[in-house]
C-alpha cells in the first residue's frame, strides 16, 4: 500500500497521467489515479489495475469487474486482478498465477471461470456459480463433467453406460 499512497500524493501535488490498466508501476512510475499498483504473479513485478469492492445496492461481494477480470484481495486492496498467466482448466500454484477472468480454485487447483454468486453470467449454459472459492462456474445438473469441469459441489459426477460422465 505504500506505493498507492506515493503515487496519490506525487499525482495531487504535481499533476501527472499515470500508468493505464495492465502496465508496470512503481514509486517512480505511478498509476493514473483511480488505479491501484498491485503484485502480479511475476516476483517483484507489480502491475497498475483498477479497485474493485461490492455492489452498492446489495453490499454484496463483485467476483468479476465490467472488463471481465477477477475482482481479487491483494495486500488489503482489492482489484479486477490482470496479472496472472495461466489458462484455464490448467493446474494453477496459487491465487495470482491464473489468467483475467480465472481464479485458482482452491479445492481442485485448476484455473476456472470466476463469477459472482447469485449471478450465473459469465458461466456456460451448462454452468451454474457456486460458492467455492468466492465464485466459480461448475457444471449443472445433467451436464457433461470431467476432471477440468466438475459438478457443483452438491452433484456427484458418474460415468453413463455410453462411457461419457454427467452430474447428478
Amino acid at each position: 500500500m505504500r506505493f498507492v499512497s506515493i503515487a496519490l500524493l506525487s499525482c495531487s501535488l504535481f499533476g501527472c497521467a499515470g500508468n493505464p490498466v495492465g502496465v508496470s508501476c512503481s514509486d517512480v512510475q505511478p498509476c493514473a489515479m483511480t488505479l491501484v499498483c498491485a503484485e502480479s504473479d511475476r516476483a517483484g513485478v507489480l502491475l497498475c489495475m483498477s479497485p474493485c469492492g461490492t455492489t452498492a445496492d446489495v453490499g454484496t461481494p463483485e467476483r468479476l469487474c465490467a472488463e471481465g477480470a477477477a475482482c481479487l484481495a491483494i495486500e488489503g486492496a482489492s482489484v479486477c486482478y490482470v496479472g496472472g498467466h495461466t489458462p484455464y482448466a490448467t493446474a494453477c500454484t496459487g491465487p495470482l498465477a491464473c489468467e483475467p477472468g480465472t481464479v485458482c480454485s482452491p479445492d481442485l487447483a485448476l484455473c476456472e471461470q470466476a463469477c459472482t454468486v447469485g449471478n450465473d453470467a459469465p458461466c456456460a449454459s451448462t454452468e451454474v456459480c457456486v460458492d467455492v472459492g468466492g465464485g466459480l462456474c461448475r457444471r449443472r445438473l445433467g451436464s457433461a463433467c470431467t476432471d477440468v469441469h466438475p459438478c457443483a459441489p452438491s452433484l456427484a459426477c458418474s460415468a453413463t453406460d455410453s462411457g461419457s460422465s454427467v452430474c447428478t
